[in-house]
């Protein structure tokens, strides 16, 4: 069993191989799961964690800013995710390890429920929560990966980025009709305050129309409409029974 005090954080830098000279590297001194996470199940998939000494911020290091609660990322809003995870299902990044970027759409719960159950397996979900957002393309051309769980979902609004979500799982990387899942920072941040009670939050509003969603079904990536499943529908399963498909690399580009 890892401590955690057996992880370092690096910061500042898009190539692990070759770290740049502005980046630092931290040790953990302690890391805070959500009290209301379960490994038998997907939501609130997320933590933070306490380092033992202050990053110094540059021009490569710095904060960025989380939502308030009363925050919605409408639906086809354009975002990035990015990582270092694998960049196919069983394909590691390749050295020099550099940072990989994608470019993804936020999809309403919805929709994205609708999507992973046009074919279920028994690795489906039961429903998409109120604590997850769904990003990612309906052809699978662009995803997160093994390997990039824990990184940010991150949005532009305002002239200015802001955190949406946190990589968490997916079926599998790059599969049409299956847009990654991400922990909904809106949805959590009422504990990250009180564990982070100086991070930077702000209320804002978005500029922008939301893609509604098609009242009588989904368009697979197959362009044919699929109804909506009922609330019934779905296989419940634990994290466990999942098959190393942890979400988060993307099938993304240098940056």
């Amino acid at each position: 069993k890892f401590l955690d005090s057996d992880y370092d954080v690096v910061a500042g830098t898009t190539s692990l191989s070759n770290p740049d000279s502005l980046s630092q590297t931290v040790l953990v001194d302690r890391s805070y799961k959500n009290p209301s996470y379960s490994p038998d199940g997907y939501s609130w998939d997320i933590a933070v964690v306490r380092l033992k000494e202050p990053l110094v911020f540059n021009s490569n290091i710095q904060a960025i800013t989380l939502p308030s609660a009363s925050v919605q990322f409408p639906a086809g809003l354009k975002c990035k995710v990015s990582g270092w995870g694998h960049t196919k299902p069983a394909v590691p990044l390749a050295n020099p390890l550099i940072l990989q970027v994608g470019q993804v759409e936020i999809i309403s719960r919805r929709t994205c429920n609708c999507l992973h159950h046009i074919k279920p397996t028994e690795h489906s979900i039961s429903s998409i929560e109120q604590d997850m957002i769904c990003a990612g393309t309906i052809d699978g051309s662009v995803d997160a990966c093994q390997g990039d769980s824990g990184g940010p979902l991150v949005c532009y609004v305002n002239n200015k980025w802001y955190q949406a979500g946190v990589v968490s799982w997916g079926e599998e990387c790059g599969s049409p009709n299956s847009p990654g899942v991400y922990m909904a920072i809106v949805a959590n941040i009422g504990w990250i305050r009180d564990r982070v009670p100086d991070v930077k939050v702000e209320d804002f509003s978005i500029d922008f129309t939301p893609q509604p969603d098609n009242e009588a079904g989904c368009i697979g990536a197959d362009g044919q409409l699929h109804d909506y499943p009922n609330s019934a529908s779905g296989v419940l399963v634990t994290l466990g029974m999942l098959p190393l498909y942890w979400v988060s690399a993307y099938i993304l580009t240098d940056l």
